[in-house]
């Protein structure tokens, strides 16, 4: 489970290439950027997203374009750059026609595939179609570059990110440390990742922005760039821990609590600390500490926590209570659960294969063809990008005696965590579970826990689950844990817990 604390977004000191940076002392003018994304299509609220839909908005849509003009005036942006569409274009133009100002037509801010991530940018961008300026706008809409009047058209998800960094590098070079507001009109992926790449983040499309909401960046004396508020609130990061099992370190049974960010860490004022204290369900305090966070990057591992457990009581929830400080400042302070473990996580590295045979259920069968994927993690993440259909996972593991001495006579279970969007699981052959149905019926079981009791019997020497999955949309595979086998009431409140 991860309770979580929000923390007021800071600043972010990573120094990206970029034009506008140096200032001399006491000159330093800086420059935000507004992300805002278009209002509400029947493409959004149907997930149909054809062009009659994407030109067609919604009755809430309607009330977003109604709205802007009032919603946009208290800012008098110093520019206004919009992304060709017809949706962004209709979305803006009553704010122009009330302030008299123009927008200016950007084809690098314009809607991108949602599947690039983590990849390089390719500046080499092929181009399409022209650019048309809808007619109840030719008076406030321009292009930006009169001799440019055609729309990037990428094939690949390198141009798409070199199309997203060139806009970025382009408002930088223009308008860094100007002191000026700028509000670039645009969409759901495209923003998610303009932040990212403002922020200086490896991009995977972690943020969300709503329709016609406002995102600020701001920019630092060093060039760099903060976030001050996203989707219209104060900009807040959740911070929680997650937890290793239960192993031995010197003979004593240990664990280890590894503190993360929910998006990205801003590094702090002075340097960060965390307090810590372990309570029991009576109320007892059995530890508390202090420890320095040290943090390699911004997105992982900020701080680790050893948590000595003598005579583990197995199954139990405790709880964490913790306060993270910035030198002297409280930044946040916030509860989690911790569950006691005796179950044996099967997270990690999978075999994977695209296709379905029944044969790749059986316990034993050729695999050197099959390649890898991480679970948790959905299988658009590494092995099979873009891929919609059905495809297989196998794991193969041994049970320690040591487990099995722990789960004494409970029932047993194997949890898999959510899967996008049905399945069907083996252990050693024998079905031992399903959830959602194939096509065609195609019923989606996406984000619905899975929790399959087995038969000690079937327990080997060396075992193998085997999943077939089935995705029709969205990430595909088994995308949330927990993944683990060991006593069926422990595993359900694991899987409660997460759920949370």
């Amino acid at each position: 489970m991860k309770n979580s604390i929000r923390v007021f977004c800071g600043f972010i000191t990573l120094c990206y290439a970029c034009t506008a940076t140096g200032a001399e002392p006491g000159t330093f003018k800086g420059l935000d950027v507004y992300i805002s994304r278009h209002a509400e299509t029947m493409g959004n609220v149907t997930g149909d997203y054809s062009h009659e839909n994407q030109c067609t908005f919604s009755p809430l849509g309607k009330e977003q374009i109604a709205g802007i003009a009032e919603k946009f005036m208290p800012y008098d942006f110093d520019a206004i750059l919009v992304s060709p569409t017809y949706r962004t274009q209709h979305t803006i133009l009553p704010y122009l026609k009330a302030s008299g100002k123009t927008g200016e037509i950007w084809q690098e801010v314009e809607e991108i595939d949602c599947g690039a991530n983590k990849v390089p940018p390719d500046f080499d961008i092929p181009l399409g179609r022209f650019v048309e300026i809808i007619p109840e706008g030719e008076d406030e809409l321009v292009l930006r570059d009169p001799s440019f009047t055609r729309r990037y058209e990428p094939d690949t998800k390198e141009q798409v990110i070199g199309q997203l960094t060139k806009g970025r590098d382009m408002i930088v070079e223009r308008f860094g440390n100007t002191g000026q507001k700028v509000v670039v009109m645009c969409h759901s992926c495209t923003g998610a990742r303009l932040l990212e790449i403002f922020l200086g983040l490896e991009v995977k499309g972690r943020f969300a922005p709503k329709n016609a909401s406002l995102s600020l960046l701001r920019q630092n004396p060093d060039g760099s760039f903060r976030m001050m508020s996203y989707n219209d609130e104060p900009c807040e990061q959740e911070m929680y821990w997650t937890f290793s099992d239960l192993h031995e370190d010197e003979a004593k049974p240990v664990m280890q609590a590894f503190l993360q960010p929910k998006r990205f860490l801003n590094p702090p004022t002075t340097g960060y600390r965390v307090q810590w204290a372990i309570e029991k369900p009576d109320g007892t305090i059995l530890f508390a500490n202090e420890t320095a966070v040290t943090p390699i990057d911004k997105e992982k591992n900020l701080a680790s926590l050893t948590i000595p457990i003598e005579n583990p009581p197995y199954g139990q929830v405790w709880t964490i209570k913790s306060a993270l400080f910035d030198g002297d400042t409280l930044v946040s302070e916030w509860e989690q659960p911790l569950l006691i473990p005796s179950s044996m996580r099967l997270e990690g590295r999978w075999l994977i294969k695209a296709g379905d045979d029944p044969s790749w259920s059986k316990a034993v069968m050729p695999d050197e063809d099959w390649d890898f994927t991480q679970v948790p993690g959905g299988w658009e993440n590494d092995a099979l990008p873009d891929y919609d259909g059905i495809a297989w996972y196998r794991k193969t593991f041994v049970v320690p005696n040591t487990c099995l001495e722990k789960w004494e006579d409970q029932p047993l279970a194997i949890a898999i965590g959510a899967i996008d969007d049905a399945d069907e699981t083996f252990l050693n052959g024998t079905r031992i579970g399903a959830t959602g149905e194939f096509p065609p019926v195609k019923t989606t079981a996406w984000d619905e826990p899975r929790l399959y009791p087995i038969d000690r019997d079937l327990l080997r020497e060396d075992n193998v689950i085997a999943v077939r999955v089935s995705d029709w949309m969205g990430g595909g595979g088994l995308w949330r844990g927990p993944v683990a086998i060991g006593p069926k009431e422990e595993l359900k409140e694991a899987l409660r817990l997460s759920a949370e």
